[in-house]
């Protein structure tokens, strides 16, 4: 794929927009492990589930390195699975380790034993026929370390392994068991945690490095929750490489850029063959404040920003036509159906602590049954995201010093930066030429490489003298997650001496 060319000091995208088929009924349900420690293995919950039209139920299953091979809290899935089954809910596992830094020591060896308790799991549950592998492996909390000493991400590399021999392991009991992987998380600080961008771009190049042919995974779990619940909602977006509530596009490109052209497929777009990935929405959820009423109900103290039952409830209706109605989302589960008891944890449940229904019921519930609107097709980007480059040259230069460029984009980039003589105005294209040494008619008198990180606005300095003649500026910027995304821009001509 190429760059296209946009003009020095004017950055304008036009895109086409085309009416894509109405999509199906959205396929709505919950992350929800009540259902699992409930007496009555979940009845009277996926009673409910299923009356706000939900269709399923997705619990953990974690695995213990220290006990392989025995099925964790199998009683309980015993229970469970049954009474579910008998109320036409689906049940999907999301299957993680118990211990943060479960793969940093005997790797190979742990890698084989968890894709053999998939390989268990599927093999004593058959009627599960979705699995999510791993859980927030861009979160500290739930995988550590996360970088090396030297800052490089570690985490990724052997998140692919594990998705590798999982994904293996679960279709060699039945192909058409469906993988999901990495539940990831929306944000993260790029420190002890990886923003969600880096860690799909960090994956993508683990998985072309090891020459697997085969995908790692059917579908790509995303966790989807607001930094500020009582100031976010469904449309708002976060600074790249976080993936806000308004973002689904983001992940889509970051998807692309990784595994395109790969054994692994990407996201759907309009006249693409398959096969291709979809996307979950594993977990999303608004916390609201509990009901005075209610307080002594709940335990602990309340440890983040909270919106209210009104607010919330037309966020889940957005939620379900947003992500529900988008023809690559395979499933929405909010998280969670009933409110956790203890305040620390999450109250953003459809249900109150007592089982009485938040106005989030009604309003999912009518939000399911309504039909979905045309979606517009994502088409994946082949520039660089949101560049711009401005270029004052003060009005008639005398020299360098009277050059003044400023560049952002919005995302890391790789930046050439040249000063050309020419003869007067020429196009982007024979810029690119002549940074690469093949174009005639044009001297290529200084240049210099800088990198921009994603977001970031810099300006750029010149030195230097230049004789009396016909100049341009042009810059070249690299998507630094994807060398096929670039942009070139060049300047009007600008005249020293004259």
């Amino acid at each position: 794929m190429g760059g296209r060319a946009v003009s020095i000091g004017v950055c304008a995208v036009l895109a086409a927009v085309f009416a894509g088929a109405a999509a199906a009924s959205p396929n709505v349900g919950f992350a929800d492990d009540a259902t699992k420690f409930a007496d009555d293995g979940g009845a009277q919950l996926f009673d409910q589930l299923k009356g706000a039209g939900a269709v399923e139920n997705r619990v953990a299953v974690y695995w213990d390195p220290a006990d392989p091979g025995t099925i964790q809290e199998q009683d309980f899935l015993d229970r469970m699975l049954p009474v579910a089954a008998a109320r036409g809910v689906r049940i999907v596992f999301s299957v993680y380790p118990k211990g943060a830094g479960t793969f940093s020591t005997d790797t190979d060896n742990r890698i084989a034993q968890f894709a053999a308790y998939l390989k268990l799991l599927a093999q004593t549950y058959p009627q599960v026929r979705t699995y999510v592998v791993l859980n927030e492996p861009n979160e500290a909390y739930f995988w550590a370390p996360q970088h090396d000493a030297n800052g490089v991400i570690i985490s990724a590399p052997i998140a692919e392994r594990v998705l590798a021999a999982g994904y293996d392991a679960l279709k060699s009991v039945d192909p058409s068991i469906t993988v999901a992987g990495l539940g990831i998380s929306p944000a993260a600080n790029d420190q002890n945690s990886t923003s969600p961008v880096r860690f799909v771009d960090a994956l993508g190049r683990a998985y072309r490095a090891s020459g697997r042919k085969a995908p790692l995974m059917d579908e790509l779990d995303l966790h989807i929750y607001p930094d500020n619940a009582k100031g976010q909602d469904d449309g708002t977006h976060y600074a790249w490489p976080q993936i806000g509530p308004g973002d689904l596009s983001r992940i889509k490109q970051a998807v692309w850029d990784a595994f395109a052209g790969t054994g692994q497929p990407v996201i759907q777009e309009p006249g693409a063959s398959g096969p291709f990935l979809k996307l979950r929405i594993g977990e999303v959820g608004w916390q609201v404040g509990v009901l005075p009423a209610l307080q002594t109900e709940y335990t602990g103290d309340e440890n983040v920003q909270v919106t209210d039952e009104a607010r919330q409830a037309a966020i889940y209706s957005a939620v379900v036509k947003e992500y529900g109605c988008d023809p690559s989302v395979t499933a929405v589960d909010f998280f969670h159906l009933i409110d956790d008891r203890e305040l620390v944890h999450y109250q953003s449940g459809l249900l109150r602590i007592d089982g009485t229904a938040r106005p989030a019921y009604a309003a999912v519930k009518s939000a399911i049954a309504a039909p979905c609107p045309k979606q517009k097709p994502w088409r994946h980007a082949t520039i660089v995201l949101a560049a711009s480059a401005s270029l004052d040259t003060g009005g008639q230069p005398l020299g360098t010093g009277d050059l003044k460029l400023t560049l952002a984009a919005g995302e890391d980039v790789d930046v050439t930066v040249a000063i050309l003589r020419v003869n007067g105005p020429i196009s982007p294209g024979q810029a690119d030429r002549a940074l690469a040494g093949t174009a005639r008619g044009m001297t290529v008198i200084g240049s210099g490489k800088t990198f921009i990180k994603g977001g970031d606005r810099i300006p750029v300095s010149f030195s230097g003298t230049l004789i009396p003649g016909t100049y341009v500026v042009a810059v070249r910027m690299t998507a630094s997650m994807n060398s096929r995304r670039w942009t070139t821009a060049v300047s009007a001509p600008f005249t020293i001496g004259g």
